[in-house]
């Protein structure tokens, strides 16, 4: 975990040091969606602790380009494009699943 956390990744912080101690944690397979194009480096260094925490990510990772638009679950729905990436990586999240550990 970066060093450089903020204030506001103290919540996130904490649920993965509780989590890391759960026995049913490992193997979970989890799928991470970036809302900002422009983060790479936080879902990278997120990426690589849930690794360490032997979670199983789905490859690759989900972006869902959200900079600067103010939609609601309703307007992503909506929208054909944010939509199909958002099955997509659901779908690749379901694959993961029914592999098995």
């Amino acid at each position: 975990w970066s060093s450089d956390v903020c204030s506001s990744d103290l919540s996130l912080k904490n649920a993965l040091d509780w989590l890391v101690s759960c026995a049913e944690f490992p193997g979970k397979p989890i799928l991470l969606i970036n809302t900002s194009p422009r983060s790479v480096h936080a879902q990278a260094s997120l990426a690589e602790t849930l690794r360490t925490m032997s979670a199983r990510l789905a490859e690759p990772g989900l972006t869902l380009p959200l900079s600067g638009r103010a939609l609601d679950g309703a307007g992503i729905a909506a929208d054909a494009e944010l939509a199909g990436l958002l099955r997509g990586g659901v779908e690749t999240l379901l694959r993961l699943a029914q592999q098995g550990c």
